[in-house]
């Protein structure tokens, strides 16, 4: 608790709330009644294994957590033994860390021959789906930050996207409610993630036939390309 209220102020909302629904879903319960003395790395690390078998099993989609999920635990691990160890004054924030071990999957890049596959299906299925793959291949836009996008944020004259807003999926702290997790659309707290990206000219008009003033850009209202 002495961490959270120590680093409340300076992230931003979304973070701390994923801190602290992360510390009360997989680390409270098990260390929360030890002594900082009591906790050695290689306690940390067998936890780390066992919460990827034991959650994976319990899972709704019997699949394992992700290895971001278990790198985040890992270090707010480390950040709290940190703290508690060397106190508000030398403690230094460490949230991105070292990974835990884990298996993490080998990605493959696009080639020119999916790209032209692409780029063929979006022709003929103009959808909110499709938009979402060309702003992500053409612009680098992350899937949080375009599912934040409205359609204000799109300066067509220019041909630009300005960046600063994006969407998370935290844990719904009421338990009375109906489903376990709500959406957020927060603005990026890190400045040097805020920025304009450039639309290719050869997909601007497929951007404009979904903009709709107001509105975020992923909807189903979009408008037919005629």
């Amino acid at each position: 608790k002495k961490w959270l209220d120590h680093i409340k102020n300076s992230v931003a909302t979304t973070s701390f709330q994923r801190y602290e629904s992360l510390l009360d879903i997989y680390i409270n319960k098990s260390f929360g009644e030890l002594a900082i003395k009591d906790i050695s790395a290689t306690d940390v690390d067998k936890y780390i294994e066992e919460i990827n078998k034991t959650r994976g099993k319990n899972a709704k989609d019997g699949k394992n957590l992700k290895p971001s999920t278990l790198k985040f635990v890992r270090n707010l691990i480390k950040n709290v033994i940190a703290y508690a160890t060397y106190g508000e004054e030398l403690y230094e924030p460490d949230i991105e860390g070292h990974a835990a071990s884990t298996n993490n999957s080998q990605y493959e890049a696009l080639t020119e021959n999916d790209l032209r596959k692409i780029c063929l299906c979006a022709k003929y299925e103009r959808c909110p789906e499709m938009l979402a793959v060309l702003l992500m291949i053409y612009t680098g836009i992350r899937l949080g930050e375009i599912c934040a996008l409205f359609s204000d944020d799109i300066d067509f004259d220019n041909g630009t996207i300005y960046i600063h807003r994006s969407l998370h999926r935290l844990r719904n702290t009421d338990k009375n409610a109906d489903n376990r997790t709500s959406n957020v659309i927060a603005e990026i707290p890190t400045q040097n993630q805020i920025r304009y990206e450039k639309i290719p000219a050869s997909i601007i008009q497929y951007v404009s036939d979904f903009s709709i003033p107001g509105t975020l850009l992923l909807t189903k209202i979009g408008r037919a390309h005629v």
